[in-house]
């Protein structure tokens, strides 16, 4: 009598078709029903290689169930959990936007067949086709790996293949500091406009474009001394439209002293939308936003950062974003020696690694230790 197959043997044998079945035991399901998973194959030799690779996957604990999950499946499961967690719009549209970039190439793949050369070829394409930058290619490859990982919590994976994969060489944007003259050149073309308070609060302030665009006049204390504002909103935008939303970190919240160019550029500001507010009457709706538009609501920051772009060309700056801004004032702060830790709790950073690695930009020519060496061999 044949020995019945307990839990993790396998066989090999042909069906009525002539095909080889490589066929292995998994145990019992809930129900007490004997569970088997199977592969089909051309011939004995292949039929083997499938047998030895289901072994494989029981020696490992792997959840055999999970052999037809997808890349999509994960991705899904990387998206549905951040909208549980309560994300930033922002933010899940950014999984959503780099998922895209995965969905083309690997969605329908099983999860457990891609490989790291698959990858690295697919984050090369997107460079030479998409020119995607170096920030964007790590995005897109740190989404896989939240997905790869959902995988591996469910026993579905053995490894993250994400984790080897190397990005490639991309066409990085270097980011722009002005120079002090630049950074002068620029207050002075945005006098009298719109952009004025926000232009000079975002460089001697070093804030992000969200973070003046969430300022409200609660946030403001310009008779204080020192006059002081406080950053506690950010400014988002999505389908619906603008509002103020969280600030990216928890060490974003903080309370910076002004100059007294910025105090000056910020009260001509108010006594400005005092006059919007009157010509408005009833269409006014008061949002207490510092840098609202014609009837009082919040900029829309696509709109911001289109004027600001225009501001610069006509500067004779070239079109350069917002962030130049911050860029900027970290850079200025740097180059005048202000301590690295300082720039950073100004610029809302937990620690100087961003600051030292991202915002700060050398300047042409590095003047250090001149005066020590000439003292020390002469």
């Amino acid at each position: 009598m044949a020995k019945r197959r307990g839990h993790g043997e396998g066989s090999i044998y042909q069906d009525s078709r002539g095909r080889w079945i490589a066929e292995i035991d998994v145990g019992r399901d809930h129900t007490g029903k004997r569970q088997r998973r199977k592969r089909t194959a051309r011939t004995r030799r292949e039929a083997q290689q499938k047998l030895s690779a289901l072994e494989a996957e029981v020696a490992s604990n792997l959840d055999l169930d999970g052999t037809n999950v997808t890349v999509n499946d994960l991705l899904d499961r990387v998206i549905h959990h951040a909208r549980d967690k309560g994300r930033q719009p922002k933010t899940i549209e950014n999984y959503e936007w780099a998922a895209s970039h995965l969905r083309t190439a690997f969605g329908a793949m099983k999860a457990r067949e891609l490989t790291a050369l698959q990858i690295e070829s697919h984050l090369q394409e997107l460079v030479k086709e998409r020119k995607l930058s170096r920030s964007s290619l790590v995005r897109i490859n740190g989404t896989l790996k939240q997905a790869l990982d959902e995988g591996l919590r469910h026993d579905w994976l053995t490894r993250n293949v994400a984790n080897v994969a190397r990005t490639p060489a991309s066409h990085t944007t270097t980011r722009q500091a002005l120079t002090p003259e630049q950074a002068r050149t620029l207050i002075t073309e945005a006098v009298d406009t719109r952009l004025h308070a926000a232009v000079v609060v975002g460089i001697t302030c070093a804030l992000r474009p969200g973070e003046i665009l969430g300022l409200t006049w609660t946030n403001l204390n310009l008779d204080e001394d020192p006059p002081t504002l406080s950053i506690t909103h950010s400014l988002k935008h999505d389908g619906t439209g603008t509002y103020l939303g969280d600030l990216k970190t928890s060490t974003s919240h903080r309370t910076v002293a002004l100059s007294g160019s910025a105090v000056g550029a910020l009260k001509a500001h108010r006594r400005c939308q005092n006059a919007d507010r009157l010509a408005a009457g009833p269409l006014w709706d008061d949002h207490d936003l510092v840098l609202a538009n014609e009837l009082g609501r919040g900029w829309n920051p696509h709109n911001f950062r289109r004027d600001f772009r225009t501001l610069t060309q006509r500067a004779g700056l070239g079109k350069l974003p917002p962030y130049t801004m911050r860029h900027t004032a970290v850079t200025l702060l740097s180059n005048a020696g202000v301590p690295a830790e300082r720039i950073a709790d100004l610029a809302g950073h937990r620690d100087t690694r961003m600051v030292e690695r991202v915002y700060r930009h050398r300047s042409s020519t590095l003047d250090v230790g001149r005066e020590e060496m000439a003292r020390v061999i002469g």
